[in-house]
C-alpha cells in the first residue's frame, strides 16, 4: 500500500513542477521510474540486511 501512495504524489509533484506548458506524460513516466527507483532501494536494502543473517547453532 506504500508504492500504490507513492506513485500518484510523485505523479502530482512532478506535474506541479513542470508548469502549464509541460507534457502530463513526462510527469506520469518520471512518477513510475522514482517509484521503481524507491523499490529497487528497499530490494537493496533488504538483500544487504539478509546478508547479516547466521544459521542457528545447535
Amino acid at each position: 500500500m506504500g508504492l500504490t501512495g507513492y506513485l500518484p504524489s510523485q505523479i502530482t509533484s512532478h506535474t506541479a513542477n513542470a508548469g502549464a506548458d509541460a507534457n502530463p506524460l513526462n510527469a506520469v513516466v518520471t512518477g513510475y521510474g522514482d517509484t521503481f527507483f524507491l523499490s529497487a532501494c528497499l530490494t537493496a536494502a533488504a538483500v544487504a540486511l539478509s546478508l547479516l543473517l547466521r544459521k542457528p547453532q545447535q
